[in-house]
């Protein structure tokens, strides 16, 4: 603790309990505790605000007065105030707190109404606002305005109490800058009274305020001696620590050798060091020495004061250390808003509890969850905070995507900024960038000359949801166009699968996953399980129009629907399908003969090499495999067969419906397809699962059959 010596009266401080109002009070009875948290009000006409009050004891009753009631309406309820907007103009509102055995308190706010649209002072205010007379030659008059262009004129002029100018006039010019001016008035010390100060600007409606100067002299040398003793001061313990921002009760006492200084009016002022900032200036009057003084602003910066009391020259400094409010929010310290799929979030996420004057609360042991919508691959996502009362989240880790994360403590919540975490990988054929959810696979369309590859099986029922990213208001996966790349979905074990892909585009040409694959692109090892897909032309589980090279790609009981060329896997192929296979129901809704439809391929004018078909086919003009086999596009199917049962008015063909291509050691089930016709050759469905019936195929390194997989029919090996 220090203290300074003086030649003013000596000055001793005490620090008692904390309460709310603020100014002068004199007894020592207990007060009202309230917490106000806003001063000045501001409101367009017409607009109400609700203010909600911390107050204790909490059965108090409160009245409100407004100085001029035509600008506000205050209306009390319980602990709320509610101030109405009915008039232009600024007023002070006073709010009375009561409760027997306790000193009332009294809350001001500063209500100020403007028309929006419509230029308006809305207050002005005068510095120092309680003059003495003899002791003021300057006042400083602050102004803020709405709706006024920067560089409007603006006067200020002092005037006698009925308004008139004084002789010689006393006025202050300057211009308006962002809604705000100050002007300064010089006036002479014989002053003395009630006066207005009125400010006006061009086409605004003037506004005064009263400038009164206080009968109260300075104290003269003789009733108020300054004394050549040392100041001295001491703190009273309280039964609790002192908080942030909570009220601050200081009790004076001035001394004038070892008596006690005169009764009358000093001027008091406190500040601190910490904060910076002037805590209270204040005119007491002192009584047997002492005065209580409830700190207009609440000190509210968590750590070591050093408080300053001045009294008529007469300072002591004194230490109060504040701890931290409750927790009131959370707050980010450290974030990175880009990551990489399968590597810690960056920063690492660090955040803090703080109060409501945002203090850090430096505890430990304080538990902090953090949450994302879809859940993290993996790491901690609760974390207690440490000595600093920090929190450090180092190993959440989360897949390819766009993400808000919460973090929570209690009934509080945070919502970090926007996390964009990219692809593992480079896009190059040697490092292709992994897909590890439906947002990755999504991101093909940004870069559809890159390579990629699944790290696992997707999830795709999203693209059902109409509300989701990926369902587009009902009409599901929007199809990627134009893939110049590669995309695999193979690994060690096995094949990747996409579950459940969803498509309703009746009115659209080339759907499916892909709308079309270029002749540069590449497709190997994916499978498709469960997908349902509707079009209108060229319409395939896998790909609405292939140019490219598909192989190894499974589509697993899939329900695919269009109008012509229609096919389990593709609707058009001119590129290559090798190794490839599809299971489940194809249906071409067209009525002519050149609507096609196909287990595997709905228009043919490429190749089919190895692959197979099973299901049922549906459509004018069907085939167990290929709907339509051309050959002026070099229609070629070779070492296939299909499985299928046929449904058709048009032709139809247990392999393909109309063939004008090239077909060879391919065959299909005459009894599934219940009919003979058609290219490729026809067996039973006992002879279809014999291996001696596929002259020339590969059983060791291409094709198995075993009875208890596929039906009994050949499987392609992984």
């Amino acid at each position: 603790m220090t203290y300074s010596k003086h030649v003013k009266a000596a000055l001793f401080l005490l620090l008692i309990t904390i309460t709310s109002l603020s100014g002068c009070i004199g007894t020592y009875s207990k007060s009202i505790a309230i917490r106000q948290e806003i001063k000045d009000i501001r409101l367009p006409l017409g607009e109400t605000m609700t203010i909600e009050l911390e107050i204790d004891p909490s059965d108090v009753e409160l009245s409100s007065q407004a100085d001029d009631p035509s600008i506000t309406a205050v209306t009390v309820q319980e602990h709320e105030l509610s101030f109405a907007a009915i008039g232009v103009g600024t007023t002070t509102v006073n709010v009375v707190a009561r409760r027997q055995g306790y000193k009332d308190s009294v809350l001001s706010y500063n209500v100020s109404v403007f028309e929006i649209g419509t230029p308006a002072i809305l207050a002005v205010t005068l510095s120092p606002a309680d003059p003495i007379t003899g002791s003021e030659k300057i006042v400083t008059v602050d102004v803020t305005t709405t709706n006024v262009e920067d560089g409007t004129a603006i006067e200020a002029e002092f005037l006698d109490a009925e308004g008139d100018p004084l002789d010689p006039a006393i006025t202050a010019f300057t211009i308006i800058q962002s809604n705000q001016a100050k002007l300064t008035l010089n006036l002479p010390t014989h002053l003395d009274g009630s006066y207005l100060v009125r400010v006006a600007a061009q086409g605004i409606l003037p506004r005064s305020v009263e400038y009164t100067y206080s009968n109260l002299s300075l104290p003269t040398h003789e009733t108020h001696a300054p004394s050549l003793w040392d100041t001295w001061a001491a703190a009273l313990q309280t039964e609790s620590d002192h908080l942030a921002g909570e009220p601050l009760a200081v009790i004076v006492a001035l001394t004038q050798g070892d008596q006690p200084a005169p009764d009358g009016i000093y001027a008091v002022t406190i500040s601190s060091d910490l904060d910076g900032i002037l805590l209270e200036e204040e005119n007491c009057s002192f009584a047997e020495g002492k005065a209580e003084l409830l700190l207009t602003t609440a000190p509210s910066t968590a750590g070591h004061h050093v408080l300053t009391v001045d009294v008529e020259g007469s300072s002591y400094s004194f230490d109060l250390y504040l701890l931290p409010a409750q927790p009131a929010g959370l707050r980010l310290v450290a974030f990175g808003d880009h990551g990489t799929a399968n590597a810690p979030i960056l920063g690492p996420p660090t955040v803090v509890l703080v109060d409501v004057f945002g203090n850090v609360i430096r505890e430990g042991g304080q538990t902090i969850t953090a949450a994302v919508p879809g859940g993290f691959a993996s790491g901690t996502e609760s974390v207690l905070t440490d000595a600093d009362g920090q929190a450090e989240f180092l190993d959440l880790i989360l897949q390819e995507g766009e993400y808000y994360l919460t973090f929570s403590h209690n009934d509080l919540e945070l919502m970090a900024p926007l996390l964009v975490v990219g692809y593992v990988g480079t896009g190059e054929e040697h490092f292709p960038y992994l897909i590890h959810n439906l947002h990755g696979l999504n991101g093909i369309r940004t870069d559809p000359t890159a390579h990629y590859q699944l790290a696992n099986d997707i999830e795709a029922g999203a693209t059902a949801e109409i509300d989701s990213p990926y369902g587009n208001d009902g009409d599901g996966w929007e199809p990627i166009r134009d893939f110049e790349g590669s995309l695999t979905g193979g690994h060690a074990g096995g094949i990747y699968t996409i579950h459940d892909l969803f498509i309703h585009r009746p009115d659209s040409s080339q759907v499916g996953l892909f709308a079309n694959i270029a002749p540069n692109g590449t497709v190997i090892d994916l499978q498709l399980q469960s997908a349902k897909i509707s079009g209108g032309n060229s319409v395939g589980a896998l790909a609405g129009r292939n140019d490219g090279q598909i192989i190894g790609c499974t589509v697993l009981e899939a329900e695919v629907l269009g109008r012509v060329d229609v096919g389990g896997l593709v609707g058009t192929n001119t590129g290559s399908i090798t190794r490839c296979s599809a299971t489940g129901n194809t249906t071409a809704l067209g009525l002519t003969l050149s609507s096609y439809s196909g287990g595997l391929v709905g228009n043919n004018r490429g190749t089919i090499s190895r692959s197979y078909a099973r299901g049922s086919v549906t459509g004018f003009t069907v085939g167990g495999l290929a709907g339509h086999n051309q050959n002026h596009s070099n229609g070629v199917i070779q070492e296939s067969y299909a499985a299928v049962s046929l449904s058709g008015a048009g032709n139809r063909g247990g392999l393909t419906g109309l063939n004008l291509g090239s077909v060879s050691t391919s065959y299909f089930d005459q009894n599934l397809a219940a009919t003979t016709f058609g290219a490729g050759l026809s067996r039973s469905t006992f002879d279809m699962q014999q291996t001696s019936t596929y002259a020339g195929w590969d059983f060791t390194n291409v094709w198995s059959i075993d009875s208890s997989i596929n039906g009994g029919y050949p499987s392609l090996r992984p």
